[in-house]
């Protein structure tokens, strides 16, 4: 297994469990700020794009606020607030994207996504 730096200062050993329990091996942190993130615009613009992954996917937030929708069975938009500490685990073939972009805009938002394989920054 990987080492997962800042989860334990920020969230629980349950967490820490979680990601052994499920495998994930990959972590990336992520800024979300125009002043943090190379190609901001383009990247916002792909975050807020739809996507599915063959395989589960958490997201922890360190720092700041912001909003991740999922489809539920229903093919229903629901919107997810994430702010500092929480953690949003999106299961397998479930599609989401980042939400909204204004509240991105406003203040950085710093995340951490786990996930069983290697994702680009674009994902």
């Amino acid at each position: 297994m990987a080492s997962f730096k800042n989860l334990k200062p920020l969230f629980n050993n349950s967490l820490l469990e979680i990601v052994k329990d499920q495998n994930y091996n990959f972590q990336d942190e992520i800024t979300v700020s125009p002043k943090h993130l190379p190609e901001y615009e383009k990247k916002v613009k792909m975050f807020l794009e739809e996507h599915i992954h063959d395989d589960p996917e958490a997201r922890g937030c360190l720092e700041g606020s912001g909003y991740f929708d999922v489809r539920d069975k229903n093919d229903k938009w629901i919107r997810i607030l994430v702010e500092k500490g929480d953690l949003l685990i999106i299961p397998a073939g479930i599609y989401h994207r980042n939400g909204n972009k204004n509240k991105m805009l406003k203040t950085p938002f710093i995340i951490i996504v786990i996930s069983k394989q290697i994702r680009s920054r674009l994902e």
